[in-house]
């Protein structure tokens, strides 16, 4: 919904990452650059959150818990890639998708 957005460029302005102008030609614009705006940044500037605490121990909050590690482990090796990386990821991406059907012909 909009208000989520919202809530999402807001935190993204708090963390430098957006810029915002408002009115009929206004929008959202990047304020640094996309090589340091990284997973590990993100979190540490409260725009993604991946903390977890269980508040009481029952089976509901211990498999929680357990998604929870495996959705971290899972975004590890990300911390440190920059949106500059994951532009280039979907352009070699779409690559070696064409060179494929290429050779499957």
């Amino acid at each position: 919904s909009g208000i989520y957005l919202e809530q999402i460029g807001r935190k993204l302005r708090m963390a430098k990452v957006l810029k915002a102008t408002r009115g009929p030609n206004g929008g959202y614009l990047l304020s640094m650059d996309p090589s340091k705006v990284t997973l590990k940044y993100l979190i540490d500037n409260e725009v993604v959150r991946v903390n977890y605490k269980v508040k009481e121990d029952k089976p509901k909050d211990m498999l929680s818990k357990e998604m929870y590690k495996i959705f971290n482990n899972a975004l590890k090796p990300f911390y440190n890639t920059s949106i500059t990386e994951f532009k280039s990821f979907g352009k070699q991406s779409k690559r070696k998708e064409k060179s494929l059907e290429v050779a499957e012909v």
